[in-house]
């Protein structure tokens, strides 16, 4: 039987030990290849890496994008306050995870999906949502209120659920027309809780797609999170995998509609010009008043009205209300105006 002094191992041997040793700590294993070198081995998480490539979803980034803005005017409209929305990057966590990044108390609502199997959740950042509940009620914020420890003492009252509902609308409103080109979907509200345990809907390791949306209103910057389970998205996948987004033809007509009302309120200058005449600057400087300046046009000729300086109409001088009045009597027809 040998004993340790009969044991002879070369300096190579030991250094190549030690490291096997080492390389241990960050998960990594030793083998021996076919050409006799020492090669390592790294563990890979099947599991981890499939949910981490169905995360990848581009044409889903497209369509929060356009949500964000859907959102952004609707819920301008709801509290008549400037409000801006941009998606944040879509993430595929387990649920357990994305569940612990929630604040608790917060504010959710468990959803149904419509068009899609399945339930999700809403989730607005509790100082988000009591700010825009303080605009709705007519209120000036002037300071932001600690949204989370208002829920700790008194949790939400029957008006703030209302609105609540009213907020969540506009979103769902957002979603319903930014999918119509890709899929009939919708969310609908059912139920309202302020503890993220009473919204465990799905098993902890379960897949979840979380599209997050960044909102700020005078001066209060919040996000809002739609948590979606992958499986709902499944029938779909290929076409949110693909990057591809039809322009629907509905689409240009919304925001074409949102411009020209935009356009409508738009104010510009409008001038009617009774007449021209030529003088030298010595006649202008010795003018005095009473004195009359003969124009070029005589009294029943039509005047010409200009709107930011381009000729549009012709009138006549009438009188209305007491007031020097132009009435439009044709409008400029470009094919045959001649500019003076």
């Amino acid at each position: 039987m040998a004993t340790m002094d009969d044991v002879k191992v070369s300096p190579e041997e030991i250094d190549a030990l030690m490291a096997t040793i080492q390389s241990t700590s960050d998960g990594r294993s030793r083998e021996l290849g076919k050409d006799g070198a020492v090669h390592d081995v790294v563990s890979f998480d099947l599991v981890n890496a499939r949910a981490g490539s169905q995360g990848r979803l581009p044409t889903l980034e497209l369509i929060n994008d356009r949500v964000a803005k859907a959102l952004a005017s609707r819920l301008s409209n709801r509290t008549s306050q400037q409000t801006d929305a941009s998606a944040q990057a879509t993430e595929a966590l387990k649920f357990a995870d994305c569940i612990s990044s929630l604040a608790s108390p917060g504010c959710l609502q468990v959803l149904e999906l419509t068009g899609l199997r399945g339930t999700g959740i809403l989730y607005f950042e509790p100082t988000l949502l009591f700010h825009m509940v303080d605009l709705l009620l007519g209120g000036k914020p002037t300071k932001l209120v600690d949204g989370v420890e208002i829920l700790r003492k008194r949790g939400l009252t029957k008006v703030e659920r209302r609105l609540f509902n009213y907020l969540a609308e506009a979103l769902s409103e957002a979603v319903s027309e930014s999918w119509e080109s890709v899929t009939e979907f919708g969310i609908r509200p059912t139920r309202i809780e302020t503890d993220t345990r009473q919204v465990a809907l799905f098993e902890p390791g379960e897949m979840v797609v979380v599209s997050s949306f960044e909102v700020t209103i005078v001066g209060c910057t919040g996000t809002v999170h739609l948590v979606i389970p992958q499986a709902s998205l499944r029938p779909i996948e290929k076409v949110l995998a693909s990057g591809l987004l039809e322009e629907g033809a509905d689409e240009s007509g919304g925001w074409g509609a949102a411009l020209t009302r935009l356009m409508r309120e738009v104010t510009v200058e409008c001038s009617a010009e009774l007449g021209r005449t030529e003088m030298s600057l010595r006649e202008l400087v010795e003018l005095k008043v009473g004195d009359i300046v003969r124009l070029d046009r005589d009294p029943e000729s039509t005047i010409t009205v200009y709107v930011e300086g381009a000729s549009k109409m012709h009138g006549v001088p009438t009188m209305r209300h007491g007031n020097i009045a132009v009435e439009i009597v044709q409008k400029v027809d470009y094919g045959t105006e001649t500019e003076s």
